[in-house]
């Protein structure tokens, strides 16, 4: 059993929350959209819950995505 989140997709969630947005996360990070994608789905999955709610054009991060990105 894994102790540890991928720390790679916890800085890829820290800079999601910050930013507000995959695009802009992606283009910080020079990624592609999909990919942070599937970087945060592996997340959730990895946590067993939603960290981002879609608001508009927008992702926003839930409590718990705040918590977990800090």
């Amino acid at each position: 059993m894994r102790r540890l989140p991928p720390l790679n997709a916890l800085r890829i969630l820290e800079v999601a929350a910050r930013t507000g947005s995959y695009a802009a996360a992606a283009s910080e990070l020079g990624l592609t959209h999909g990919a942070v994608s599937r970087q945060i789905s592996a997340l959730e999955n990895w946590f067993g819950q939603k960290l981002f709610i879609k608001s508009g054009r927008h992702m926003q991060a839930t409590p718990s995505a705040k918590i977990f990105a800090s």
